[in-house]
């Protein structure tokens, strides 16, 4: 699905604040980085929102999944959803902006959320 190009631009925004030239969705609304540190940050515009998900890679056992559990919060600000990618063998965790809410700051503060979540769930630095 193609996203708004104003959506684009904040993107785009991120990006070049972070030091990560050239990021934008692609024709089906997708982007999606790799960080050194193992972390993978993706965007996806879908059905009037984007979401925003950090993935790291984490074993498929009970401890992980308990450990996802912990990290759930869906009446936060921002709501956090968590779960697990057996194929890719990796934690996801997510949030979601509705469309008339994506401004720089919601997507600064979903990042912040999600890269401490990640870091902390990976043990990555």
């Amino acid at each position: 699905m193609t996203a708004p190009s104003w959506i684009n631009a904040v993107i785009g925004d991120f990006a070049r604040a972070a030091g990560i030239g050239g990021l934008a969705l692609n024709e089906r609304g997708a982007a999606a980085f790799r960080f050194e540190n193992g972390v993978t940050l993706r965007f996806e515009y879908r059905a009037g929102e984007l979401v925003v998900a950090a993935a790291v890679p984490a074993a498929n056992d009970a401890a992980t999944a308990r450990r996802l559990l912990a990290y759930a919060h869906p009446d936060a600000r921002p709501a956090v959803r968590a779960g697990y990618l057996v194929k890719a063998g990796c934690a996801v965790f997510a949030v979601r902006i509705p469309e008339q809410d994506v401004t720089l700051p919601a997507v600064n503060v979903a990042f912040d959320t999600l890269w401490r979540i990640a870091t902390e769930f990976g043990g990555v630095a």
